[in-house]
């Protein structure tokens, strides 16, 4: 593929050398020194280009701009001060014209630089009437300024464009490694637009309490309903510490995780049946009547719910409906270190390579991940309320 800046030597050999064989016989014939017309289209180049609030070369234009549409021209009511060197700029110009132009932009620059001894206007009808005397002079400018000096714009803008080389391109290399750059970080995120997007919607089961739905259609629900015969609380405590400090190398605690186990005793159809809840905050008693609801997908089982009918209550285990979302636990995994890499990745990005925006985006995806996530307790119990109906009956019976 050809760089841009090839291209825009090429384009501008081609046109140089159109010019050269067409329009530059023109010039001739109207100048006899063929350097004239360019020197002079150059100084209209420079001249647009220093002033961009008055208009040289665009008949049936205002010559001076008025840039707040108050109707007073912006260089007579607060840039008087540079009405003399416009002056001056049009009078370089002047002399570097042909003398078609010549006459009239010298009389342009002394209607310029008389009205910077005038007072400045305070409406638009004073403005027009100070004006009056330059708009008249400048129109006829304009008209001859485009005749004469367009046929030769071409070149002169090829000139400058030659005498400051070509302009900067990316290269092809550095677009592909950008381009890489963007995959692999919306890879990274992935993970968290993923997570964001499958709890923002909210866990919801089948009208008669079956399985679930949507995102976790693949996991069913068995419900066990029981008296509860009795229970057993056990509780893993796992502590972390940090590094030494000082002379003595004493170990600080770092953080504590409680794990609590409750192993509930159920009488089911006259059989006793054990089921594990791990940090439930229900406390069910001996002598209620509950029914765990467990989610399973093969040889997997999640206890995710614990309705307990004697006290009209229901709990339901947020870490277990998040851990049905993320399934196992190798994609916890991945998730976990996706979040990690990639805040890693994005402070790098904004530290080293002044990608100061991704670091609220990141913010932004992982505050919404952690309030979407809350959304999980909001499951409909209603449908498995209404399936352990029958079968709760059966037990009080």
């Amino acid at each position: 593929m050809l760089r841009p800046g090839f291209a825009v030597l090429a384009i501008s050999a081609l046109v140089s050398a159109v010019a050269a064989a067409g329009p530059a016989n023109a010039t001739r014939a109207r100048t006899p020194n063929n350097s004239a017309p360019v020197a002079f289209c150059t100084a209209v180049l420079k001249f647009d280009a220093a002033w961009p609030q008055v208009n040289l070369d665009y008949p049936g234009q205002p010559f001076f701009s008025d840039g707040n549409n108050d109707g007073i021209a912006d260089l007579l009511q607060v840039g008087r001060a540079k009405l003399p060197s416009l002056g001056s700029g049009l009078e370089g110009l002047a002399a570097q014209a042909s003398p078609t132009l010549r006459s009239g932009l010298h009389t342009l620059a002394v209607d310029v630089q008389t009205l910077a001894k005038e007072p400045a206007p305070a409406t638009a009808a004073q403005s027009r009437q100070e004006m009056r005397p330059v708009e008249k002079v400048a129109a006829g400018v304009q008209r001859d300024v485009k005749a004469a000096a367009c046929p030769a714009r071409v070149d002169a803008a090829a000139a400058t464009a030659d005498q400051a080389g070509p302009a900067p391109a990316v290269s092809s290399a550095a677009q592909g490694l950008a381009w890489v750059g963007l995959l692999v970080l919306l890879l990274l995120y992935y993970p968290l637009l993923r997570g964001v997007w499958r709890h923002l919607r909210r866990p919801a089961v089948t009208a008669d309490g079956s399985r679930f739905k949507g995102s976790r259609r693949r996991w069913k629900i068995d419900t066990i309903t029981g008296e509860v015969l009795g229970v057993d609380r056990s509780a893993d405590v796992l502590t972390t510490y940090g590094g030494p400090l000082g002379p003595g190398g004493s170990l600080p605690p770092g953080s504590t995780v409680v794990t609590e186990t409750k192993v509930v005793h159920l009488l089911v159809d006259g059989h006793r049946k054990d089921e594990s809840l791990v940090n439930f905050k229900a406390y069910p008693t001996e002598g209620d009547i509950v029914t765990v609801c467990v989610a399973r997908k093969r040889s997997e089982r999640v206890e995710f719910a614990l309705l307990n009918h004697s006290t009209r209550s229901h709990d339901v285990q947020l870490q277990a409906l998040w851990r049905l979302s993320e399934g196992g636990t190798a994609r916890q995994t991945i998730m976990v270190f996706s979040v990690i890499l990639s805040g890693l990745t994005t402070v790098f990005l904004a530290v080293f390579a002044g990608a100061l925006l991704l670091l609220p985006v990141w913010l932004v995806l992982l505050a919404a991940y952690a309030v979407a996530s809350r959304r999980e307790a909001s499951i409909d119990m209603r449908p498995l309320w209404r399936r352990a109906k029958a079968p709760t009956e059966k037990q009080a019976a």
